[in-house]
């Protein structure tokens, strides 16, 4: 598998922090969270496709996906956020929960048609062996999706955002989030202090050997969408 170049080091990915955010998150980093999903159900056939969602935090997406995949299976590493996503997810018949690190969890045997990460990958030190992983789970002919937020000075990035922000969330909830940013009071605050930045160029740099001839793309300013089609082992 092809190395990744050097320069830009995983954020931190202590699962104590996701544990605590777990109860809060929903009201948090959910609402901006918010924006990939309707680009991704809008850009992506999820149509009755099996679907692996990676970090899949308090299942936000995957209750989204319910309705129009065959299956979802909501992953992440975290405890807290398992059993939030589990209480959130009650009622739908095709999804099931799953507590997995796809840094170590290997053992896929191509049982989905799609796999997602949404502001997942940028947390994994050993990407290597995740992504290996990650193509392990995938069927032949079916997709990996990357989503991550960029770190952009771009005024024109920005707007964008934030117009895009105002437009899903209202102003009352931009207006709150951004307070509560500002103040360096909220959780959200204290994780992005230790977000490692990334660049539309590390985005590149970091994922295009791993996923050759992968279609990368920039939405609502500050975005980066990576979809590649394999089915090929390594």
């Amino acid at each position: 598998m092809p190395e990744i170049k050097a320069g830009w080091t995983a954020s931190p990915n202590d699962v104590k922090e996701w544990d605590g955010w777990a109860a809060s998150y929903g009201a948090t980093a959910d609402l901006p969270g918010g924006l990939h999903d309707d680009e991704l159900l809008w850009s992506v056939d999820f149509r009755n496709k099996r679907v692996l969602d990676l970090g899949c935090g308090t299942g936000r997406f995957a209750r989204r996906l319910a309705g129009i995949a065959s299956h979802v299976t909501a992953a992440d590493f975290s405890p807290k956020m398992i059993e939030t996503a589990a209480e959130n997810l009650k009622g739908f018949s095709n999804i099931d929960l799953k507590f997995m690190d796809i840094e170590k969890d290997a053992g896929g045997r191509g049982e989905y048609d799609i796999v997602t990460a949404i502001s997942v990958l940028h947390h994994i030190a050993g990407l290597e062996a995740a992504v290996k992983n990650m193509k392990d789970f995938l069927a032949p002919g079916g997709k990996i999706i990357i989503v991550e937020h960029l770190h952009t000075r771009n005024p024109v990035s920005i707007l964008k955002f934030y117009s895009a922000a105002l437009l899903k969330l209202g102003p009352l909830i931009c207006a709150r989030l951004f307070l509560e940013n500002v103040s360096g009071r909220s959780l959200i605050a204290a994780h992005m202090k230790s977000e490692t930045k990334m660049t539309l160029e590390d985005f590149r740099q970091r994922y295009e050997g791993l996923f050759p001839g992968a279609g990368i793309r920039v939405e609502s300013g500050i975005f980066a969408y990576l979809e590649w089609t394999g089915g090929r082992r390594g």
